[in-house]
């Protein structure tokens, strides 16, 4: 070989051992799946940041190996630790793999016990905080948090037991008068004597109510007698009040 030929070989070999040099391996990054949490090796926290390209493996180190890692339904990558393993047991020791080739934010959960959360940054990815420990997740093993309790719900009210009032009944100018406590639904029984003639019904309010009781079918000269009693929204009844009416 000529010896400048021989001299952009070398050159072309430096080069390519330089582009290897510089090309990245490519690493795993492990999770450990124990007591109700998945914790990073490198952060010690549920989130693993990585580049593209790298893989993730968790590790059910235990205690407490009865965990899947199942990526959650808004994750733009699935992935699922127990796809053939329903019962969700593990032996310690198991592990589980997924390469993560794009950036983004990778979130998942155990589906045995909801209030664990994971969560995997990629590249240029970026990940919201994660809920805290026990928070949030309904099922099992989700808890309520760590704050105060909520406060207790109001009393209900105690049951109404006073029955309505009449007070001041009487006649006034061919009309029925009479004050009521509170509004309920009033009732006026007309007799001749033993007979019942008219029976009236009446939506009576607080305060002063009034009844015209000509045009009623009701006989001019003859004398009544009226019976005005009432029953409120509680079903509570008054005493009857009795008056004589002649028209």
């Amino acid at each position: 070989m000529a010896p400048r030929a021989r001299s952009v070989a070398i050159a072309a070999a430096c080069w390519l051992l330089l582009l290897a040099g510089a090309a990245r391996a490519v690493d795993d990054h492990s999770v450990s799946v124990k007591n109700f949490s998945f914790t990073d090796a490198d952060s010690g926290s549920a989130t693993t940041v990585v580049p593209e390209g790298d893989s993730v493996t968790w590790h059910w180190d235990g205690p407490g190996t009865n965990h899947s890692v199942t990526s959650d339904a808004s994750s733009a990558q699935a992935f699922n630790s127990d796809t053939t393993n329903p019962t969700h047991t593990h032996a310690t020791g198991d592990h589980f793999t997924v390469v993560f080739p794009t950036s983004g934010c990778f979130q998942y959960h155990c589906e045995v016990h909801p209030s664990m959360h994971g969560q995997v940054q990629v590249g240029t990815g970026v990940c919201p905080p994660l809920p805290a420990p026990g928070g949030g997740g309904g099922g099992g093993g989700g808890g309520g948090g760590n704050g105060p309790p909520p406060p207790p719900p109001p009393a209900s009210p105690p049951p109404d037991t006073t029955p309505p009032a009449f007070s001041a009944v009487r006649e006034k100018s061919k009309k029925l008068v009479f004050n009521l406590s509170e509004p309920a639904k009033v009732t006026v029984k007309i007799r001749k004597g033993h007979k019942l003639v008219k029976t009236f019904h009446i939506s009576g309010k607080p305060g002063v109510n009034s009844f015209r009781l000509t045009h009623r079918g009701l006989k001019k000269g003859v004398k009544y007698s009226a019976l005005v009693s009432a029953v409120d929204s509680a079903g509570n009844k008054s005493l009857v009040k009795r008056l004589t009416l002649k028209l």
